[in-house]
């Protein structure tokens, strides 16, 4: 089932006059739309609908995450991020890639997968990834004090010393590692407050990984938020666009984890420069975006029809008018893989044909008949 806002005079409009839909750009998120798991490789039917749609010499496909593109499969774990796009998305695609119909982007756009490996687009220098890993580890302090036990919140006196007194040694260490003078907090941590506490370093963004449950990160965004213009920082030198952040919830295996990122880039600024690419190419096109989070909109602003394939909630808290919630037939969202495999399968079975018998809904006038017997 899809819930729309579009109107007829929304972004569509340009498509409605009766000619055939020829191309189409399509950007997905990765976590969460095209895998249900940090941990795992890309859905397999997911994976043949894109070679499908790629096939048809009409659909030009990127896909985009936070995830990293590589990474040193020695760090230890506490410091090593999901696994990784080269492995779970790249290896399925090495002839699109080559042929330039399939672009990965890794850590937010920060990376761009080639042949040989990667290339760093965007990363700030060390010393400014320490001073935000050493906030991102004071704002999960005050989500402990907030809705931890009391002898969890006495544990975090002593580490907030522990952390204020933290210094970079090698002032030009590579910004994709997360530095070893961490680990002592962070082991500490693991001990009494979150095993599976994480600071992973991705160069164009640092980012700390939370159980959920029991913690929310909630807490912790609200006190980051007030720390990024305090003028004794590094980073509060930076223009607000390259300090920003962003929080959510994904799934390792079946244990649900909140990540809370400090980026210098976003989603919208990697692919509005991708999508002028491909225009170039495709001026005719219409450009498709999938995604399951907050992380995703930026990016949705740019595209002609958008994919929610995540919470309802969520959805509800942007107003994008072209994004459309995609629900089971019974109205639950989190749809998730399944939610793209029903977004892939519409654009396999409609491009070609005119916008109008696309059976997209419009605002008031909702549809679970996008794809006949094949519907969620």
């Amino acid at each position: 089932m899809l819930i729309s806002r579009l109107s007829e005079r929304d972004s569509l409009q340009q498509f409605h006059g009766g000619r055939p839909i020829r191309n189409i750009i399509l950007v997905c998120d990765v976590d969460g739309v095209i895998r249900n798991s940090t941990e795992a490789d890309a859905d397999s039917q997911i994976i043949k609908l894109i070679h499908d749609l790629v096939a048809t010499q009409h659909v030009d496909v990127a896909f985009i995450s936070g995830t990293p593109v590589s990474q040193n499969p020695s760090l230890e774990t506490w410091r090593r991020g999901n696994h990784t796009l080269d492995k779970a998305v790249g290896k399925y695609f090495s002839k699109e890639l080559e042929d330039n119909k399939v672009t990965i982007y890794g850590a937010l756009g920060g990376q761009r997968m080639t042949k040989e490996g990667f290339d760093i687009t965007v990363q700030y220098p060390p010393v400014i990834m320490f001073e935000l890993g050493k906030l991102l580890l004071h704002a999960f302090l005050e989500d402990v004090k907030d809705i931890g036990t009391s002898q969890q919140i006495k544990y975090t006196e002593n580490l907030k010393i522990l952390i204020d007194e933290l210094e970079l040694q090698n002032k030009h260490q590579i910004s994709t590692v997360t530095a070893n003078e961490f680990s002592e907090v962070v082991f500490k941590i693991h001990s009494q407050l979150d095993s599976n506490f994480r600071l992973v370093s991705y160069g164009a963004f640092v980012e700390s990984q939370t159980s959920n449950p029991p913690w929310n990160a909630a807490r912790s965004l609200e006190w980051i938020k007030k720390q990024l213009n305090c003028p004794d920082l590094l980073i509060s030198k930076f223009p607000e666009e390259q300090k920003q952040l962003a929080m959510g919830l994904a799934h390792r295996g079946k244990d649900g984890f909140n990540f809370l990122m400090i980026s210098k880039t976003n989603k919208s600024h990697t692919i509005k420069k991708h999508l002028q690419e491909k225009l170039l190419l495709y001026p005719d096109a219409l450009i498709v975006t999938i995604g399951d989070t907050q992380v995703d909109f930026p990016m949705h602003q740019h595209a002609h029809l958008s994919y929610h394939v995540g919470q309802e909630e969520v959805w509800k808290n942007h107003s994008l008018p072209h994004c459309i919630l995609v629900q089971d037939k019974i109205g639950r969202d989190r749809q998730h893989v399944n939610g793209t495999h029903y977004v892939l399968n519409s654009l396999k079975n409609n491009i070609g044909k005119p916008l109008a018998d696309w059976n997209i809904p419009l605002k008031d006038n909702q549809s679970n008949a996008l794809l006949g017997e094949n519907n969620l």
